[in-house]
């Protein structure tokens, strides 16, 4: 009990020394008051509540700031509250979650989505598919003949093949050479030509000649893979789909709506990022955009109108490197 009381009797001896010298800085149920005979260390004194140590508005502006050797003591029955001390020299330092806490706000992926739709649909209020089409047969050949090639010469190529046949019942009747030697231009014509001759006859013998709307079906035909099956359900059927091509999932890992690890994975996450009836137009305006404004290689992500604050630092720092070593 001796002890006891003789510690009631120091804290009481303290908190005396400390109302003379500072008197009136109560904070609730805490106090701070300045003391001349601390040790050496400046001490970091934290925001308790409203208010600041000292009252000064500058000090109580800033999430942090230093003053002059500082000791919080309690009136509870524990010991006195210390802001842990800074090195002489140095700023002061603040734990992991502090430092997030005032390392400004985050951009989410939502955000993003709305910034680069908003500004997409100001570029290209009306759009034009790039491979126009009659039906959907049509389009479903076109897009197959669209495989590493170009959307000018597929709609050079497909005029002469649809002029010689333009329906299922037509194509099954000329024979894979004759297919080949008027696809030729589009590269890839031997699988190409093979794919659209068996396809047609599949859709004459299991579709009365017309072509499935579903991504099962589709994608059973030979030749048709999930982005052609994709691009043919949201255009030629209006049914929900996020055709993802190497281009469109080139940008969107650019601008960090997907982290890019392959083209399933971003077509999930834009699906993610942009409502349903909205996929088709989204699709055809990266495309329009990627071609104007974004191209694979040698481009200034820093004037680029979306990469310029969608894509972050390192993204920009390292196509710069690589831009850089293929010069």
């Amino acid at each position: 009990m001796d002890q006891i009381a003789a510690g009631f009797g120091a804290r009481a001896d303290l908190t005396a020394r400390i109302d003379d010298a500072m008197p009136g800085h109560a904070f609730g149920r805490e106090r701070a008051h300045r003391v001349t005979d601390l040790p050496r260390a400046a001490i970091e004194a934290r925001e308790v509540g409203d208010l600041s140590v000292g009252g000064d508005a500058t000090a109580r502006d800033a999430p942090y700031h230093r003053v002059d050797p500082v000791v919080m003591v309690s009136t509870r029955l524990h010991a006195p509250m210390l802001a842990q001390p800074d090195r002489a020299g140095e700023p002061p330092r603040h734990s992991l979650g502090e430092r997030r806490r005032y390392a400004g706000p985050t951009v989410t992926r939502e955000a993003k989505a709305r910034r680069i739709q908003a500004q997409l649909d100001e570029l290209y209020p009306e759009l034009v598919a790039p491979l126009p089409y009659e039906d959907p047969y049509k389009l479903l050949i076109a897009v197959l003949l669209s495989a590493q090639c170009t959307d000018v010469r597929v709609n050079q190529v497909t005029p002469k093949l649809f002029a010689r046949a333009s329906t299922p019942a037509q194509m099954r009747k000329l024979s894979v050479e004759e297919i080949r030697e008027i696809i030729r231009p589009c590269g890839l014509s031997p699988a190409k030509a093979k794919a659209i001759a068996e396809l047609s006859q599949v859709l004459v013998d299991e579709y009365d000649g017309r072509v499935p709307d579903t991504f099962e079906e589709l994608e059973a035909l030979r030749g048709v893979g999930h982005k052609t099956a994709s691009v043919v359900m949201v255009q030629a059927f209006g049914k929900p789909a996020f055709p993802v091509d190497t281009h469109i999932h080139r940008l969107a890992a650019r601008w960090g709506l997907s982290n890019g690890k392959n083209v399933a994975q971003t077509e999930r996450d834009l699906k993610q990022l942009f409502a349903p009836e909205t996929w088709g137009r989204v699709h055809l305006q990266i495309i329009y955009f990627g071609r104007e404004y974004c191209p694979a290689r040698n481009h200034d992500l820093t004037a680029c109108p979306i990469c310029s604050w969608a894509a972050s630092k390192a993204r920009i720092a390292s196509e710069m490197r690589g831009a850089r070593r293929a010069r």
